[in-house]
């Protein structure tokens, strides 16, 4: 259609569907930019409140990776009776609690 506009031979009705598409393009291409940044936005306050805990009461086992939010910690020897927490940027092992 673009084609065609550019040399004249688009008729009317058609240059009011292009405009269209153009203007609903548009849309639609700021409104995915502006989700994008709101999920962005969203995720970063996720992993700042990442506060969750695991707790071990049997064994957790070398070669184990634990993730809380964007930190993790990979066990090196097993552990048990723990709870893994996570500390500012870090996961430290604290004693069991239910």
């Amino acid at each position: 259609m673009k084609k065609l506009e550019m040399m004249g031979k688009l008729p009317l009705d058609k240059q009011e569907i292009l405009l269209k598409s153009v203007n609903t393009r548009t849309y639609f291409i700021n409104r995915i930019n502006d989700l994008k940044e709101q999920m962005l936005q969203l995720e970063e306050k996720f992993h700042e409140n990442a506060n969750g805990k695991v707790r071990i009461q049997n064994y957790i086992y070398p070669g184990t990776r634990v993730s809380i939010g964007k930190s993790s910690l990979n066990i090196k020897e097993p552990i048990q009776f723990c709870c893994l927490y996570k500390d500012s940027a870090d996961i430290r092992i604290g004693s069991y609690d239910k």
